[in-house]
Order: structure tokens, then sequence, then C-alpha cells
């Protein structure tokens, strides 16, 4: 092998390990951890979803006061959330630092009916609490087939 494929090679090797080195200390930012989190308990991967969490987070549900505590009140509650044919989208977000204010829309089989928006703060590279801001109920499945019986 000649000393320019040599250094070529070399080159390309340190290339890489720089940029997985990047890539591995990334930080997960606000609003892709919610992302996974919705994107989880869509697919019906709550135990992935609940490992997103630290161990002394908190969901809150703002409106009435309710909150849950710590990885086994959240895995209840997530595990209420997930649904066959529901799916949550975050469908905008604004971030500063290890906060981020999110906008999700709730869908079942292709229905959106409720759009509520979130307050999510992350550390140590996971979330430490989320909470329900506000709801707006676009839709009620049961309310409008009875209405149209």
């Amino acid at each position: 092998m000649s000393a320019k494929k040599i250094t070529l090679f070399l080159s390309i090797v340190v290339l890489l390990v720089l940029v997985l080195a990047t890539v591995a200390h990334a930080e997960l930012s606000p609003t892709l951890a919610v992302t996974s989190l919705f994107a989880d308990i869509t697919a019906g991967n709550v135990d992935e979803a609940v490992a997103l969490f630290a161990e002394d987070a908190v969901i809150t549900n703002g409106i009435t006061g309710e909150s849950h505590t710590g990885i086994a009140e959240i895995e209840e509650t997530l595990n209420t959330w997930y649904h066959p044919g529901r799916r949550f989208e975050v469908v905008a977000a604004d971030e500063e630092g290890d906060t981020a204010r999110l906008h999700v829309e709730c869908s079942d089989h292709n229905v959106v009916w409720l759009s509520q928006f979130m307050t999510a703060e992350m550390g140590d590279e996971q979330i430490q609490s989320l909470r329900l801001d506000s709801i707006h109920l676009l839709y009620w499945p049961q309310v409008a087939r009875k209405a149209g019986s």
C-alpha cells in the first residue's frame, strides 16, 4: 500500500471516530425526548417510553393538579395513554435550554380529537417533569355517535 493510501485511510478513520464521538455525546433535547415518548406510546412500547423518565420524575396535570411521581406511577399513567389505533404527534415545539413547550395532538383511528399543550423539563438526559398545561377538545367520538343515533 502506498503512503498516500495509508494517509487517506488513517484520515478517514480519524474523521469517523470524531463523528461517532460527537454523536455519542449529543444531548437528548426535551423536544426529541417527548417526540420519542409519544412515538413509543403510539407504537405500544410503554416500557421504552418509561425509560425516558428519571427515577424521581413527575407527570402533572396542570388543570386538575393531579400528579404522578416516580417510575411506577409514571408507568401506570403511560399505560392508560396507550390504546390500539391511537396516535400522538408533536406538531410544534418551542425549546429553551432544558425546557420545551409542546403542542401535541391525539387521534384515534385517524380522527384528531384532542389538542394538548405541555411543558417538558430535562435533566441528565432524562425527562424530569412533564406537565399538561391546557387541552382543547376538538371532537368527542362517543358524544358524536350518540347524537347521530
